[in-house]
């Protein structure tokens, strides 16, 4: 019995000196960020011996997607990968950490030291205090010596208060400072504190060597977002547009020196395609509330028209075909784009730092030079300015999302505006800020505005003038646009009266002039329409 129980204890140790965990730190290599979460691959080398052994590669963020962990190597067997959550592994301080504890520690010291003034200070008040009696009882104090006594007690206790305050207000700002950074502190330790992952790989070799492990997975904390920079010298030259990527992640795990791919897919969105359900129709009734604590049926008004669209409206015509910037200016001879069947990505061959802050850090993706053709775009109906827009066809080439854009024309600064390139039409309207120099007023003309009441009816006319005025010195295309009232109300008869030639679409009761006007050049358009409906009913947005 005795050998049996020696020889089992002599395996079991075997098996566990066989299977003893073998640590390694790792590097991320490269990241390809999505719009929601990132794909990180990793790299591990170390020296596994003959036979199988465990394989610990530390250095993992604690929230990846365990079901996305990859590990490959060309020189041994990978028998398994699992992944498990390291809670007592605390992570390395960065030099940011170090250097606010250093700052601190010093601000502290300051700290003391105005304590010690300050309590110097107050036991020289004490001091002083505790002497100012002179004399005694039976003996007595010349004036002089009196009035040269409480001088110096006048200005001694007031040479000290000051003394106080002005300690007093360092200490306050030194205060100050050690909140903020010790808050600063508190906010990089939170991350630091992070659990760590590890990947836990069982591998078999035939033999002692060194060999390289690589790792990929998918985590959540990450992301990124379109901006652009549209900069237009004139509008005889062709748009450059600086496609952005804002890219955060906050996975307890900082990307130093790391390859960057933008990808515009998301694996969080899931792949499985919907499937309808049976559509089951039922009435509802709708009521409304009366004073007289009644319910009665509710008629609804129709909705009142929408704004015109110029993307519904227009359609133009501009030449084709893209060239990349200037490379010396840009960073697109260090980028390349692949485009599969769903996505596309943008392979960055320059190293990035991204610390995982949850902040926004800027990348530079690429830079494109847009031929466009120019025009503007006016609803004096709910702006008075002008609307420079930039025309670009093929724009389904440039794998663009919807963002926000940053316009520069002629230099400046004019604004902030949206790019929506989830468009069906073959034009891609860039909006490119307001133009002071094209001057409109829509005023209403009040003597051709009457209402009239005839039987039973009621008749309204309205009558506006539009006046264009370019005050720029080169002509310019201009897409001026207005709307009359449409009802779907029996009792309500509209009729356009006047559109200056306007083309008209009835189903949306919009018009649109184009025209081209010359530098210095004015030009006037009429709308005009009655709207007839009975007396006693009273039209709630008529105006």
């Amino acid at each position: 019995m005795k050998k049996i129980m020696i020889s089992l204890l002599l395996l079991s140790s075997m098996a566990a000196f066989a299977q003893k965990e073998i640590t390694v730190k790792s590097k991320v290599k490269s990241v390809s960020v999505y719009l929601q979460g990132a794909e990180l691959f990793q790299t591990a080398t170390t020296t596994v011996p003959g036979g199988t052994s465990i394989v610990v590669i530390q250095g993992l963020p604690g929230s990846i997607n365990p079901a996305t962990l990859q590990a490959g190597s060309k020189d041994v067997v990978i028998q398994s990968a699992e992944f498990r959550v390291n809670y007592l592994k605390q992570g390395v301080k960065s030099a940011r950490i170090k250097a606010i504890e250093d700052s601190l520690e010093l601000l502290r010291v300051v700290n003391v030291r105005y304590d010690n003034e300050r309590q110097l200070a107050n036991d020289q008040i004490a001091i002083l205090l505790a002497n100012k009696s002179v004399g005694g009882a039976n003996s007595g104090v010349s004036v002089a010596e009196l009035t040269k006594l409480m001088d110096y007690y006048a200005s001694k206790a007031a040479s000290l208060k000051n003394t106080i305050l002005e300690v007093d207000l360092k200490d306050a700002k030194n205060q100050e400072r050690i909140n903020n950074l010790s808050n600063q502190l508190n906010a990089e330790n939170s991350l630091l504190n992070v659990p760590s992952g590890e990947a836990v790989i069982q591998v078999m070799a035939n033999g002692s060597k060194t060999t390289d492990f690589n790792l990929s997975y998918l985590v959540t904390g990450a992301g990124w977002t379109p901006i652009y920079d549209l900069r237009c010298e004139s509008i005889k030259s062709p748009v450059k547009l600086n496609y952005k990527a804002q890219v955060w992640q906050n996975t307890g795990l900082n990307w130093d020196n790391v390859k960057l791919t933008i990808n515009t897919g998301n694996p969080n969105e899931g792949g499985t395609n919907p499937v309808l359900q049976p559509w089951y129709l039922s009435f509802t009734p709708t009521y409304a509330y009366d004073r007289n604590d009644n319910y009665r049926r509710k008629s609804m008004a129709p909705a009142p028209q929408a704004a015109p669209s110029v993307n519904n409206t227009l359609s133009t015509t501009s030449s084709a075909g893209y060239a990349w910037s200037d490379g010396s200016e840009s960073l697109n001879k260090y980028v390349t784009i692949n485009e599969s069947q769903l996505n596309a990505s943008f392979d960055i061959e320059l190293a990035y730092d991204i610390p995982s802050d949850g902040k926004v850090h800027l990348v530079n993706m690429v830079d494109y030079d847009l031929p466009a053709t120019y025009e503007y775009y006016a609803a004096p109906k709910l702006d008075k300015d002008a609307f420079l827009l930039a025309r670009i066809t093929d724009w389904e080439k440039l794998n663009l999302l919807p963002a926000k854009a940053n316009i520069f024309f002629e230099g400046n600064y004019v604004g902030q505006s949206d790019i929506n390139p989830n468009s069906t039409r073959d034009t891609l309207s860039l909006p490119m800020g307001r133009d002071k120099k094209i001057i409109i007023k829509r005023t209403k003309v009040k003597d051709y505005n009457a209402t009239k009441v005839i039987g039973l009816t009621r008749k309204e006319t309205s009558t506006y003038e539009i006046v264009v005025r370019n005050t720029k010195k080169e002509p310019v295309v201009i897409n001026l646009v207005d709307q009359y009232p449409l009802t779907t109300d029996k009792e309500i008869e509209i009729e356009l009266l006047d559109s200056s030639k306007a083309y008209v679409d009835a189903e949306k009761g919009q018009l649109l002039w184009k025209f081209t006007i010359n530098g210095s050049d004015t030009k006037t358009y009429r709308l005009s329409y009655s709207v007839k409906y009975p007396k006693d009913k009273v039209l709630s947005n008529l105006n």
